[in-house]
């Protein structure tokens, strides 16, 4: 059986700080290309963009199996699963920039608890 919405989204979360704890401030390449290459190259810009796409999508599905907080409403939907992308690559960025583990978890779990209460 595949763990609910809200776990999930915690576990890619989670990814992002437990790397960092090991001391893995790398980043993904879908958001070192976002913060970077894809201002200025409109190929990379339209990948990163598909793929930020998908990524928002993939949380809106994850989203959509949660029963809370007007979880059938599209609007609604479409708009957490935005913030979790924002918030996800701010994350990476954070990380990468060698912010502290203790913010990072922080930060995942407020946006994770204040998205999918």
């Amino acid at each position: 059986k595949q763990p609910d919405g809200r776990k999930r989204i915690a576990q890619l979360f989670a990814l992002v700080v437990d790397a960092a704890r090991k001391g893995d401030r790398r980043g993904c390449l879908l958001c070192n290309a976002a913060a970077g290459p894809a201002s200025e190259d409109e190929d990379i810009s339209r990948v990163v963009s598909a793929m930020l796409k998908r990524m928002t999508n993939a949380f809106a599905v994850a989203l959509r199996s949660l029963k809370q907080k007007g979880a059938s409403k599209p609007q609604a939907i479409e708009a957490a699963a935005r913030s979790l992308t924002a918030s996800y690559v701010g994350l990476r960025i954070l990380a990468k920039a060698g912010e502290p583990v203790s913010s990072l978890q922080s930060a995942a779990s407020n946006t994770i608890d204040k998205i999918t209460g």
